[in-house]
C-alpha cells in the first residue's frame, strides 16, 4: 500500500509521528525539555490513533502481551508531566520498545537498504549490536547449514550437499 492509497486521516496520522519524533528528538538536545517532550507524545498517541483508526489503536495498546508495554509508555508520560522527565523518558522508553520491539527488525532491515545507513550498519561494533537487536545473532552459522539428500538410483546412500559442493570448490 503506498502513501497516496491512505486516508486523509491517516496520512495526518504519519505526519504527526513525524513531528512527534522531531519534538521527541528536540526535547532531548534540549537537555529534557518538559515541554518538547510532553508535545511530542501527544502527538504520537494522536498520530498512532490517526493511522490505525480508535478502535484498533485500544486494542493494540490493551492486548495481554502489550499491556506492560502500554503500562510503562503511560505512566512514562505521566512522570514527564508530573516533572519527573528522565525517570519519565526512561519508562517511555522501556514501554516504547515493549510495544513496538516485534516491528524492531523490519525497521532495521529498511534501514540497512538505505545506501548511508547500511554502511554505518555495517561497521564492526555497531553491526553485533544492531543483530542482537534484530534477534539474528551470528549470521554466518545459519548461512552454513549444509542439506542432507539421498540420490535416487541408490536409496541407501546419503549425500551431504553441502560438504559434496565444498570438496568441489577445494579441488
Amino acid at each position: 500500500m503506498a502513501f497516496w492509497d491512505l486516508s486523509d486521516s491517516q496520512r495526518m496520522g504519519i505526519g504527526l509521528i513525524g513531528f512527534a519524533f522531531f519534538f521527541i528528538l528536540l526535547g532531548f538536545a534540549l537537555f529534557f525539555d518538559r515541554a518538547l517532550l510532553a508535545l511530542g507524545n501527544i502527538f504520537l498517541i494522536v498520530g498512532v490513533i490517526l493511522l490505525l483508526g480508535l478502535g484498533r489503536a485500544r486494542t493494540f495498546f490493551v492486548q495481554p502481551d502489550r499491556l506492560t508495554g502500554s503500562a510503562c509508555f503511560f505512566a512514562g508520560i505521566a512522570l514527564l508531566l508530573l516533572r519527573w522527565p528522565i525517570v519519565g523518558v526512561i519508562f517511555e522508553i522501556i514501554g516504547f520498545y515493549k510495544l513496538f520491539g516485534g516491528f524492531l527488525p523490519v525497521v532495521i532491515s529498511v534501514t540497512r537498504s538505505i545506501p548511508g545507513f547500511g554502511l554505518i550498519l555495517s561497521l564492526p561494533y555497531i553491526s553485533t549490536f544492531i543483530n542482537k537487536l534484530e534477534g539474528t545473532g551470528n549470521r554466518n552459522s545459519a548461512s552454513k547449514k549444509s542439506v542432507v539428500t539421498t540420490i535416487p538410483s541408490n536409496p541407501s546412500k546419503s549425500v551431504n550437499i553441502g560438504q559434496e559442493l565444498g570438496s568441489r570448490n577445494m579441488k
